[in-house]
């Protein structure tokens, strides 16, 4: 809210609004940033909206849950009462990020989190740091093999070169 930027110092236009139909002008942004958001909306609607306000070369920002781990979907669906009746289904896949190719000129991704959430385990002891520290240095080797990547639970997405209607 505007009440919360105050706080923090900072000072906005602040709206709420549907986000598969904005109110804002063409070519209003250098940059959007979402952070888990694009799995409860139709990208089919959401996608050309955001190339139609990003100005020309702005781009979007995203980092969403990936849905090709089988553990984490299998959790998701274990967990109905954590998330939305939507969510589960729609949960970023390659065929949300096709459907951005007729959006956006260039779309590139970086895979996070596969071994290094097992550190979550030891949250609550001595041991946290180090094991995460492990974990990560291990994802960050195995994120880079192809196929393995996409097991990862989020992804982030750079949607660029914003394609005008």
């Amino acid at each position: 809210t505007k009440a919360a930027l105050a706080k923090e110092g900072y000072s906005g236009d602040v709206r709420v609004m549907d986000a598969e139909n904005l109110e804002f002008a063409d070519n209003s942004f250098d940059l959007i940033v979402c952070s888990g958001v694009l799995h409860h909306m139709d990208v089919k609607s959401v996608f050309p909206e955001m190339a139609r306000v990003l100005k020309p070369g702005g781009e979007v920002v995203a980092i969403e849950a990936l849905g090709y781990n089988p553990a984490i979907r299998a959790y998701r669906r274990l967990t109905p009462k954590l998330r939305t009746a939507w969510e589960p289904d729609h949960i970023i896949t390659f065929k949300e990020l096709n459907l951005a190719k007729d959006n956006f000129g260039k779309i590139e991704t970086r895979n996070f989190f596969l071994l290094s959430i097992i550190a979550v385990f030891f949250r609550k002891t001595f041991l946290f740091k180090p094991v995460l520290a492990v974990l990560d240095a291990l994802d960050n080797i195995i994120l880079r093999i192809p196929g393995l990547k996409h097991m990862s639970w989020q992804i982030l997405v750079r949607f660029k070169e914003p394609k005008k209607g």
